[in-house]
């Protein structure tokens, strides 16, 4: 009977062996985050995925080769988990020395992704005649850095050439030469040829790049705005023909009536910069960005014409962030500079061209923030200071 019981519940045993049963799942996984950077035109845009959705991340460009920080954004994880976010670094001269981080709030890191290049950089150059002559040779276009361009200028019936001037760096062969060449800098520029009136009856301006003119106005700071010209001519149109001010950037939209690229000039330098947005068929779109000082003045010409209009630079600046140092600043090569940032919280000070200036924080003491920039580019290199990612720079620094 004892044996019957035991095969019995051998058969069944090996019974159950045979049958097969469903695995448990395991719980999937959290995806790890990836990260990719691709640079272009003074800029690294980021992207990936495997984020946790609606979560604040830090987004980092690091030069690893002089661990130095070149540029920092914050980015938010959307409802997939994917993060896009631009990141404005200026010009970096080798991409290999650089690294893009994505960071937690508590700073560990997320992911990180070497920065891919993309086309040439390109800037546009902007070449102008002021009243008293023409330009011959030297097209308005997009340029590489390093670019040399030939220019000529001819004067008219009782004007003789002045000189050359650049609105944003640059260097001319012969400044005073109608014949001469430009190498492009690693920045838009405006190009202007200057004349002198010799005499001769009719109307005029003086040749110091439009901060005069002969009905009493002008466009350099502290003179008083004055009506504007037609917004229109046989060439082109504008859809902005008033003086006002402009808080960081403005842009224009210049229709050509001739199918030919407007001219589009800002009279006195340093006070605005000029670059050609977009196109759209016979509508040309140029944006001025304040470099100046707030007041400061400028007149904008368009197709070497009279001035069209005064633009005055406004105030862009976060209110109760204070700058101990002014709108231009001048730092021999390879020197140091410490500006002090006065503020209620540590503020975000970069340089908008991390090839010219390194900067370093250096401390603080109660509300003041300490900040040390280095002049690591050439002489003659030009770049911004900015707080708190306002548009316009607090202060211009030059390499002496």
């Amino acid at each position: 009977m004892n044996k019957r019981i035991v095969s019995t519940a051998l058969v069944f045993l090996t019974c159950l062996c045979t049958l097969s049963f469903p695995a448990f799942a395991a719980s999937p996984e959290a995806p790890e985050p990836t990260a990719a950077a691709r640079y272009s035109n003074g800029a690294v845009s980021i992207s990936g995925t495997g984020y946790k959705s609606s979560t604040d991340y830090i987004v980092r460009i690091v030069n690893t080769a002089k661990s130095s920080l070149s540029a920092m954004t914050q980015t938010t994880a959307n409802g997939s988990g994917a993060i896009f976010v631009s990141v404005t670094t200026g010009k970096l001269e080798k991409l290999s020395d650089y690294t893009a981080y994505v960071n937690n709030k508590d700073g560990s890191q997320a992911a990180a992704a070497s920065i891919e290049g993309a086309s040439p950089v390109t800037y546009t150059a902007a070449i102008a005649a002021g009243t008293g002559g023409s330009i011959t040779t030297g097209t308005t276009g997009s340029y590489a850095a390093g670019t040399v361009i030939s220019l000529k200028a001819t004067a008219n019936s009782n004007y003789t050439f002045d000189k050359w001037t650049s609105s944003n760096g640059g260097k001319f062969a012969n400044a005073r030469s109608a014949a001469t060449t430009f190498t492009m800098p690693a920045n838009s520029v405006t190009v202007t040829a200057h004349f002198t009136y010799n005499g001769g009856g009719g109307d005029h301006h003086h040749s110091d790049g439009g901060s005069h003119h002969h009905n009493g106005g002008g466009s350099g700071s502290g003179t008083t705005a004055t009506a504007p010209v037609s917004s229109s001519n046989n060439t082109f149109a504008s859809d902005t023909n008033h003086d006002f001010s402009v808080n960081g950037t403005y842009q224009f939209k210049i229709t050509s009536k001739d199918g030919k690229a407007p001219v589009f000039a800002v009279g006195t330098s340093g006070v605005f910069q000029v670059t050609l947005a977009k196109v759209d068929g016979n509508d040309y779109f140029y944006k001025i960005t304040a470099i100046g000082a707030p007041g400061s003045q400028a007149g904008i010409y368009i197709n070497h014409g009279p001035r069209l209009l005064i633009a005055t630079v406004g105030s862009a600046f976060t209110s109760g962030v204070k700058l101990d140092t002014g709108s231009r600043l001048s730092v021999a090569k390879g020197r140091t500079y410490q500006f002090r940032v006065t503020a209620s919280s540590k503020p975000v000070f970069v340089c908008g061209n991390s090839s010219v200036f390194r900067v370093s924080f250096s401390g603080s003491k109660g509300n003041d923030y300490f900040f040390k920039v280095t002049a690591t580019g050439k002489a003659g290199d030009s770049a911004g200071f900015y707080i708190n990612r306002e548009k316009a720079p607090r202060t211009i620094g030059t390499i002496a």
